[in-house]
């Protein structure tokens, strides 16, 4: 049984261990015996500080709750690997956006974690030699600490994180997760109930205005759908010159012109609208892997926030369960890239916790008819 927390930090030395390479990753947490029993509300007392910073996490913040423990286990073992001392008490002084936003370089952490290869990891999250991917990690640790380290060690790391999470957070956070997974379904319920009284308030809205007036003083649409198909049947056998023969029918007239344009000429290899002209209005987007997010997620997101702007999405096709990790979205109009994403060339997002990183889509070259992914810059 692990028994460390953010508290017991306190009594190390005041002096942040030298930073060596490798060796700076050793994990150097101390343990009790074994045979020491800690009651559920000792151990939870014990960890109440890393229990404050999880709880904002899911309650205040609405992250995600398996991935907002995997945040605090990381911040633990920065702790007790001599990186950030402290650091999870320090956190619950500071306000609730600077704590989201360390949480997503966290999970960018983590996602690193899961590559083999630094390379790839890199071009699928759009990361080129110069940016800076976590710049308040490194803050919090004196600019000790970059992802390629990070990717380097990651095998110590790996070790470390996963002992905190099992041993210490899986346990002293289940009452919590337990009641932020009550407390979703039931902001879930809320929320539905919610559109589905705005959806009948605009259908009877809607009714109201399109009501006409029948002969016995009430309104109705069926009433006046009813006089209308008697007046019509009144016409009918009134009129004797009405042709009677489907032959002596006057023809209809004909189509209006079709005029080829971009936007109505088909493309045969799928799709109704000239590639190269959806390519200047469509954003690549980029999820993290071990958190899977769905097109109504995406579609549900970027609409709450910007409107009616989206097209069609493309999710990366995968087989079975396995997770996409990249999507296509068209927007209605090339105009609302700069705004989607804030001016810069890529910009990151939250969408129900999981972490989601937005930038213009360009192509690599010709389009293969055999894989679609291929084309594009930074698709796994």
């Amino acid at each position: 049984m692990a028994f460390s927390s953010s508290s017991s930090s306190s009594s190390s030395s005041s002096s942040m261990p030298a930073f060596d390479g490798s060796m700076a990753f050793a994990y150097n947490a101390s343990f009790p015996s074994s045979s020491m029993v800690v009651s559920r509300e000792e151990f939870n007392a014990f960890h109440r500080i890393d229990r404050s910073l999880f709880a904002r996490l899911v309650f205040v913040l609405g992250r995600d709750i398996a991935q907002s423990a995997q945040v605090v286990a990381f911040f633990l073992w920065l702790e007790h690997c001599g990186q950030a001392k402290n650091v999870v008490a320090y956190l619950t002084s500071l306000p609730d956006s600077f704590i989201n936003a360390v949480a997503d370089e966290v999970v960018v952490c983590l996602n690193c974690l899961c590559y083999e290869d630094f390379a790839l990891f890199a071009v699928n999250f759009g990361f080129h030699s110069n940016f800076d991917a976590i710049p308040l990690i490194k803050r919090l640790t004196r600019n000790r600490l970059t992802l390629s380290l990070f990717h380097q060690n990651r095998e110590n790391i790996l070790k470390g994180f996963t002992k905190e999470l099992r041993e210490v957070c899986n346990r002293a956070f289940e009452d919590i997760s337990a009641s932020a997974d009550r407390f979703k379904r039931e902001k879930t319920i809320v929320e539905e109930r919610k559109k589905a009284e705005e959806e009948i308030n605009r259908m009877m809205m809607f009714s109201s205005i399109h009501r006409v007036p029948d002969h016995g003083g009430e309104s109705s649409v069926e009433s006046a759908m009813q006089n209308l198909v008697l007046n019509d049947q009144q016409d009918s056998s009134h009129n004797t010159n009405a042709p009677t023969d489907a032959n002596t029918m006057p023809p209809p007239p004909p189509p209006p012109p079709v005029v080829e344009t971009p936007s109505t000429v088909l493309n045969i290899g799928g799709g109704s609208s000239d590639c190269g002209a959806s390519d200047d209005r469509t954003i690549f987007l980029t999820f993290s892997k071990g958190y899977p997010i769905s097109e109504p997620e995406v579609r549900s997101f970027f609409t709450r926030r910007f409107g009616d702007v989206i097209d069609v999405i493309h999710m990366q096709e995968v087989e079975g369960n396995e997770q996409p990790l990249y999507a296509r979205m068209v927007l209605h109009s090339g105009s609302n890239i700069p705004m989607m994403l804030s001016g810069r060339s890529k910009n990151k997002f939250t969408i129900n916790g999981k972490h989601v990183w937005a930038r213009k889509y360009v192509r690599k070259g010709p389009r293969s008819p055999t894989d679609a992914s291929s084309s594009y810059v930074g698709s796994p």
